[in-house]
């Protein structure tokens, strides 16, 4: 299984940085997102709703709604959340702070042992050792 960032779903939405191409690289793998990736693309569509107006949003609503389909979505947990926050410590501590978010993905990569991530931001989940596939 491959676990898809946030990235990789704006990204589809958008048709850009041919992220169709890695798609159909994947298609005999399950791409998975995680729940956490469901809260992002949300925040931004109903952050971006004023701007969009009433026609746009619903089109761009809908959109996303099929897209997501086509994956499978990994729950968060109490693990998830302890492993992500372990992780943001010692970034802080590090002076390198990562956003919450991206630890979370990075944490239920390891916590479903998925084979790679896909993102456009690799340095988002280097600190966590697991096979990044950037596009």
């Amino acid at each position: 299984m491959i676990l898809a960032d946030t990235t990789f779903i704006i990204d589809l939405l958008r048709n850009r940085h041919n992220v169709e191409q890695i798609k159909e690289d994947f298609e005999n793998k399950n791409i998975a997102l995680s729940l956490i990736s469901i809260s992002e693309i949300y925040t931004g569509l109903y952050y971006t709703k004023s701007k969009l107006g009433e026609e746009s949003f619903k089109k761009k609503l809908k959109e996303i709604q099929n897209i997501i389909l086509n994956f499978e979505i990994l729950e968060i947990n109490e693990e998830i959340m302890i492993s992500a926050g372990k992780m943001s410590a010692k970034r802080l501590l590090k002076g390198n702070p990562i956003d919450m978010v991206d630890l979370i993905i990075g944490a239920t990569d390891k916590f479903y042992n998925i084979e790679s991530i896909i993102t456009r931001n690799i340095k988002h989940f280097e600190c966590w050792g697991i096979n990044l596939v950037e596009y």
